[in-house]
Parts: C-alpha cells; sequence; structure tokens
C-alpha cells in the first residue's frame, strides 16, 4: 500500500534585490517632481515611464523599481534604487535608453556595501 502523500504549501522566499548607485546627467531633472507622486524625482518617474514603453505593465511590476536615497549622499546628482534580480538586465536597458540620460556608477546586492565603497567615500570627500 502506498503511504498517502499530502502537499505542504512553501511559502515563497523574499525576491532577491540589487541596489543600483545612479548619477543624473543633467542638475535640471534632479529636483524637479512628477505631479502625480511627489516623492519620485522625475528623473526616477522618466525611467519607470522608458521601462513600460520597452517591456509593458507587467514586467515593471515584476521589476519594483523603488527609491532608496534621494539626495541623502550630499551630491544632489546620485540616487539609490533597487530592482529585482530577475529584471536586472532590463532595468539596466532602460537606464541606458532614458533621457536624461542616468549613469550607473555602481551595483550591489546590500545598500551598505554599495555606500561603503572607496569610490563613494572618495565622492564624499570631495563633497566635504
Amino acid at each position: 500500500m502506498r503511504p498517502k502523500v499530502e502537499y505542504i504549501m512553501v511559502l515563497r522566499r523574499k525576491d532577491k534585490r540589487r541596489y543600483l548607485l545612479l548619477f543624473v546627467n543633467y542638475e535640471k531633472y534632479v529636483d524637479s517632481k512628477n505631479l502625480n507622486n511627489k516623492d519620485i524625482p522625475k528623473s526616477i518617474a522618466i525611467l519607470r515611464k522608458r521601462f513600460y514603453e520597452l517591456f509593458g505593465s507587467i514586467e515593471l511590476e515584476k521589476a519594483s523599481i523603488n527609491i532608496i536615497v534621494k539626495n541623502n549622499l550630499c551630491l544632489p546628482n546620485f540616487y539609490i534604487i533597487k530592482c529585482n534580480l530577475e529584471s536586472m538586465e532590463k532595468v539596466l536597458c532602460a537606464i541606458s535608453l532614458s533621457y536624461p540620460p542616468l549613469t550607473t556608477i555602481k551595483i550591489s546586492g546590500t545598500i551598505k556595501k554599495l555606500t561603503s565603497q572607496l569610490q563613494f567615500k572618495n565622492m564624499q570627500k570631495i563633497c566635504n
């Protein structure tokens, strides 16, 4: 006789994230605000719009592009955003095809590693 097999629901783990340090090349877009959401800088809203145009709304939700640090880096043209690891290539594509141009400075799995790198410390010394 075969034993009875019970199926147990397995909770899904959290998605792996990647954090990106972005540089906005044009200062006029840094402090501009989106009319729909005042917490999102215009350059990040443009990035989301470009991602939507390229890959659609379902992929935009899967990517879950969110801003983490805004203007707290002592350099006003730098932002830290997070996205899903599976959507990383698509996010980088949208970043490279966005206007105004955004530049990816560093990619990391944790915010701590992203901000504690030697390059980032050197940029902070210049600002102070």
